[in-house]
């Protein structure tokens, strides 16, 4: 028993839907409701700190990285040189 529709080739059936929208379009809206999604990370982060059921550093960092990528980059280049130091 075949799987396959019949009458579409294996590059027609990697083709996206016509109705899609194009990744830059994608990308605009996700820029928009970043910020929705970066400040619940960063308040998440700031009380995982305080439990030890939550891993606080890494969603603060990932709510970082939404807001800022650039300082998020420059955080992690900070801990891992002084990381560096310390195992010296």
């Amino acid at each position: 028993m075949s799987y396959k529709t019949p009458g579409t080739s294996p590059a027609e059936r990697d083709q996206p839907p016509a109705e899609k929208k194009p990744l830059l379009d994608r990308i605009m809206k996700f820029r928009k409701w970043r910020n929705w999604i970066a400040i619940p990370l960063i308040i998440i982060g700031v009380v995982g700190l305080a439990l030890p059921i939550l891993p606080g550093i890494a969603i603060l960092f990932l709510g970082i990285l939404l807001i800022n990528p650039g300082l998020a980059y420059t955080i992690k280049d900070k801990i891992i040189q002084l990381y560096k130091n310390i195992m010296k």
